[in-house]
């Protein structure tokens, strides 16, 4: 398998073994095929050779789009182990949410923070969610860095790192931005899930082309050691979007959103029992 140059995201290594191959878009159906490898030094499952344009892989994609009333409901319901539950003292917080998406985990933290503000690559999409959030969402991690430097109590990145083509520039970015003291919360796929092993090129949690790595556990303690933070806690829940997502595409040959809904509340009930599907690090700046 020679698929070119090769270079580790996290650690640099420029040695490979192969891992999935030829794995198609079974999202959004752009008709690529895309390979993922595992660095043979720590181990990062991530795409190789990596996308030119990464922004071009995000047309038409659903998660900038407004929710309709069934999904805000089935994200109220099956998704509260994964999104950040703010404690009751939260008052006098300052939270960032790092790639806020369609900005309904923003809309939700409306009222329990003293400070809101989102980050979102993408200038047309940053303006038009902070007009109708009223929240002061950044495209640009550099007026982010100038803007909020020191003065952030809480990041949370749902589902954002596996897109991220720079893991160095973004645990930069949260470094700068936090409070000594301040906490990370991240969620992301786990690559080592029973999932995975079972739907291989066809799990929904891979979202190839979008999805450009996947650390694990592993990874983020050599990103947090590296960048001055302490892993405050680590833990699995459930999420049953990807089971769904999985069974779906198998059963139809693509993500059928009417056959993903329908799956949902069997699906949520499994990764009850069973929540592998998706990782959460909670990390603190120390």
């Amino acid at each position: 398998m020679n698929l070119g140059e090769f270079k580790c995201m996290l650690c640099g290594a420029t040695v490979f073994r192969p891992w999935l191959t030829r794995c198609p878009d079974n999202y959004l159906q752009k008709g690529c095929l895309v390979n993922y490898v595992e660095c043979k030094a720590c181990l990062l499952v991530q795409q190789h050779p990596l996308p030119d344009d990464v922004g071009a892989l995000y047309t038409d994609y659903p998660v900038h789009s407004s929710r309709n009333l069934m999904q805000r409901l089935a994200r109220r319901i099956f998704h509260r182990q994964v999104y950040y539950r703010p404690p009751a003292c939260s008052a006098d917080l300052s939270l960032l949410d790092y790639g806020c998406g369609d900005g309904t985990f923003l809309c939700e933290m409306k009222g329990r923070f003293k400070s809101l503000y989102g980050f979102e690559p993408g200038c047309s999409h940053a303006e038009k969610l902070s007009a109708l959030l009223d929240v002061p969402i950044f495209s640009s991690t550099e007026n982010l860095r100038q803007e909020l430097a020191g003065k952030i109590d809480l990041i949370t990145a749902h589902f954002v790192l596996e897109h991220v083509s720079d893991f160095q520039e973004a645990f930069q970015t949260f470094q700068t931005l936090l409070k000594l003291g301040g906490t990370l919360y991240v969620a992301v796929p786990n690559i080592r899930s029973w999932e995975i092993n079972l739907f291989k090129k066809f799990w929904h949690g891979l979202d190839a082309p979008r999805h450009l790595a996947f650390p694990d556990p592993v990874h983020f303690k050599m990103l947090t050691d590296r960048y001055g933070f302490n892993i405050g806690g680590t833990s699995f829940a459930a999420f049953p979007n990807t089971l769904a997502g999985s069974l779906a595409t198998v059963l139809s040959g693509r993500c059928h959103p009417l056959l993903f809904m329908g799956l949902i509340l069997p699906c949520w009930l499994v990764s009850l029992c069973a929540p592998q599907g998706t990782l959460i690090i909670q990390m603190v700046k120390a």
